[in-house]
């Protein structure tokens, strides 16, 4: 179709204005089809040559025959070619064509162009050998015309070999009828990975503190057995691996480092091709705080007025200086202690202010407010201390005058 078919024919004697017509099935049609002239009528000379354009329309067919003949005696004067001929359409792959990078799971347009209206459905295959051989089956048939393309959902192509790469794929296109003559194929390979989707961190688990364990967690669609996983603390510009040849069971625990900024990122690739973006998935940003623990007191305690208390903390990350305050009231108002401190403990002289469980103690990094760690509620107690009589002092039975002192 769109190509040229020369004709020729030879007359003897003078018969006049001949016309061409054509089969599709070696005849047994009577011809019905008939071939136009350069100016689109269907006269020609009784002697003559044409080099005819098949048309987009022509009957698509390996049966194909001319017959010339007479007008003005179809009957007696007539001739047709000796053996059969091909009409064939063409088929032209456009995608996918060489390059592409398909996930596991994604729906991908397969395209072509069509030439011949008559072409009839085409089945679709697909190798994974570069094209020696087309052994899997996307649809056995469909119709080759408009819209001209086939939606396909990719398969799991690694289901047997997950250790391999599939990047010697191609797809065929070809015509039912006629497979072994119409059809097309990718020009070069192109690439299905499995297609991997961090799901945490989140839009909702977004905060991460220095020296947690946090779960990172993926799911994974294709056969994959082994993953690499990388973290950047600067928007993804660098990466460091954090684990190598990690079995893919879709979670990690990942104790934070301290990297204290919001441009954190975290990536699983497959192992074994961690270069295709393709092949990987990267997080959102997520942030990194340092977090305070507080050790001492952290809640419940009976403390005693003029005691030393020691106040202990853990800070985890780098978060500078701390300051504590004290509350009398549950937390409503707040009172510094002391700030500017850059140890774990401070010795704390327990104030004259007595109270059942109504005392707390926060510690907060000074660089970050926001950073601190409150304790639960806790008691003052005051003290009674007895100083008469003294201890082994011999007192008087039924004395009056026995003094009974305390502070």
């Amino acid at each position: 179709v769109n190509e040229t078919m020369p004709i020729s024919w030879q007359a003897t004697g003078t018969i006049g204005y001949v016309k061409l017509n054509y089969t599709a099935n070696n005849g047994l049609d009577n011809y019905p089809y008939s071939i136009l002239n350069a100016t689109g009528g269907t006269y020609f000379n009784s002697s003559d040559s044409y080099d005819w354009t098949i048309p987009e329309s022509a009957q698509i067919s390996e049966q194909v025959k001319i017959k010339v003949w007479a007008v003005n005696d179809p009957e007696n004067i007539t001739d047709s070619s000796t053996g059969s001929l091909s009409i064939r359409g063409k088929l032209n792959l456009t995608s996918p064509n060489g390059g592409e990078v398909w996930q596991v799971g994604t729906n991908q347009t397969i395209s072509w162009i069509r030439t011949g209206t008559n072409l009839g459905n085409i089945s679709i295959k697909y190798s994974d050998n570069n094209g020696t051989s087309y052994n899997y089956t996307i649809v056995s048939s469909i119709d080759s015309g408009s819209p001209y393309e086939y939606t396909w959902t990719i398969p799991d192509v690694m289901a047997e070999n997950p250790s391999v790469r599939f990047d010697k794929m191609k797809v065929k296109i070809a015509s039912v009828n006629t497979p072994n003559y119409t059809y097309d194929e990718s020009d070069d390979p192109f690439y299905i990975v499995p297609k991997i989707e961090i799901t945490r961190p989140d839009l909702y688990n977004r905060t991460f503190y220095v020296d947690d364990n946090e779960s990172v967690t993926w799911t994974t669609e294709g056969t994959l057995d082994y993953v690499n996983i990388y973290y950047s603390s600067n928007n993804g510009t660098n990466w460091t691996q954090i684990a190598n040849q990690y079995l893919n069971n879709g979670s990690y625990l990942w104790q934070v480092p301290n990297f204290i900024n919001g441009n954190n990122k975290l990536k699983v690739c497959s192992y074994y091709d961690p270069d295709t973006p393709e092949a990987c998935d990267i997080s959102l940003n997520f942030t990194i705080k340092p977090k305070i623990v507080l050790v001492y007191p952290v809640g419940g305690e009976h403390l005693y007025v003029e005691d030393t208390c020691q106040i202990q903390w853990e800070p985890h990350g780098t978060l500078g200086t701390v300051e504590i305050k004290y509350s009398n009231d549950s937390g409503l108002s707040w009172s510094t202690i002391a700030s500017n401190l850059s140890g774990t403990s401070y010795n704390w002289t327990v104030p004259d202010d007595m109270g059942q469980n109504n005392k707390k103690i926060r510690v907060s990094s000074e660089i970050y407010p926001e950073v601190n760690a409150t304790s639960d509620l806790f008691s003052i107690h005051g003290i009674i201390n007895v100083t008469k009589p003294e201890g082994n002092q011999n007192v008087v039975a039924n004395s009056t005058d026995t003094p009974i002192r305390w502070t």
